[in-house]
């Protein structure tokens, strides 16, 4: 290709991009020029628009893309479909799992950056609350049986001297002192009293739930008369509403594992696939044992693919015999597994430890147990 040619379609590829709102730094055009120089116009066309609505469904900080961008979004178009079938299967730690905030101005999600760490500061209850009311807010602005229901803030009701017979607020029920229970919203809280006859629809509901309390407002109390949940909604009418496909869970993958053409495929071949979730292992329990094994025998047939166990492992934690027992019960899970190794070649088995498990740290704790 001449240089007249290779301007043609450097300008071409610019101004397509800058017809759905982005602008290409001067080494993400070359690496454009470079991926299409050997192809015809319809191909270029083909694999621009798919690179393009790609690049929609991701929450960009910017409408300037990057060389590295570029590359990251024709590698997913490129691999769309071919990826390795035995990666099914993902676990992430919590500390691996990209933080994201919702923006109402914004109406989608946004990577919060930040480094995740075990002891967060006081800060971060209050940020997650906000967080958790703003997707709920957003979901009942445009649940069709919540149309006509005019919700009032606290902030109003704090403001107003006045009786109002009926009312409605969407908010988040907290127990500030003994017997007293407030409702917060973003923009301050109201005490609620709940009488006998006080309707509570088909949910379960406990301190920090946020849902919609109907009653009616005097001296400075909502007196609540029914309590409901804000109606749910299915992943696909989310997606949708915040115009995203993206991955907001973790891993290597750009797109939503449910939205992932592999995994659909792999799920409607496989419908009867399961993963079992046990807790409270305790492999020093003969009952717990005994279980265990009728569990694994019972599954020999039609074995799932994953079986996640956690902790605690031992029921006689942190004490001067809590290893041992940990050894041995390991060690008797292992025979079980061995005998069944055929059957479960193919399942995954995943311990996550417990609270009150023996951990390896850079820094050694002291033992609870007698010292010599």
């Amino acid at each position: 290709m001449d240089t007249a040619e290779e301007t043609a379609l450097r300008r071409e590829i610019v101004k397509t991009f800058q017809i759905h709102a982005f602008e290409l730094k001067k080494e993400a055009v070359k690496l454009c020029v470079k991926l299409f120089v050997d192809h015809d116009k319809e191909t270029r066309k083909k694999w621009t628009n798919k690179m393009i609505e790609l690049l929609k469904k991701q929450t960009l900080q910017s409408s300037l893309i990057s060389e590295e961008l570029i590359r990251d979004t024709f590698r997913q178009c490129k691999s769309k479909g071919t990826q390795d079938a035995g990666k099914l299967l993902n676990v992430f730690d919590a500390f691996s799992l990209p933080p994201y905030d919702y923006d109402p101005d914004l109406r989608k999600m946004v990577l919060r950056k930040e480094t995740p760490t075990l002891a967060a500061d006081s800060s971060s209850f209050s940020h997650a609350s906000r967080q958790r009311f703003l997707l709920v807010k957003q979901r009942a602005a445009r649940c069709s049986s919540l149309k006509n229901f005019k919700f009032t803030t606290c902030e109003m009701l704090c403001s107003s001297t006045k009786t109002i017979q009926s009312v409605v607020v969407l908010g988040m029920l907290t127990q500030q002192k003994a017997d007293c229970y407030h409702i917060e919203d973003l923009t301050g809280s109201v005490e609620v009293e709940f009488k006998e006859d006080t309707k509570f629809h088909h949910a379960l509901f406990h301190e920090h739930s946020i849902a919609i309390f109907e009653g009616h407002f005097e001296n400075s109390v909502l007196r609540v008369n029914e309590v409901a949940m804000v109606p749910i909604e299915s992943a696909e009418m989310t997606r949708k509403e915040l115009s995203s496909n993206e991955n907001w869970f973790g891993g290597e993958d750009k797109i939503a594992f449910r939205c992932s053409e592999r995994l659909r495929s792999a799920l409607a071949k496989q419908e009867d696939t399961s993963i079992i979730f046990l807790s409270d292992v305790f492999l020093d329990d003969v009952k717990t044992m005994r279980a265990l094994n009728k569990l694994l025998i019972g599954y020999k047939d039609q074995p799932p693919v994953a079986i996640v166990l956690c902790g605690n492992f031992c029921s006689r934690s942190r004490q001067t015999d809590t290893i041992d027992l940990l050894d041995r019960g390991f060690r008797y899970l292992a025979n079980q597994l061995q005998q069944m190794k055929k059957e479960y070649e193919k399942t995954q088995f995943i311990f996550v430890p417990g609270p009150d498990d023996p951990f390896v740290d850079s820094k050694a704790a002291e033992y609870p147990g007698k010292r010599n």
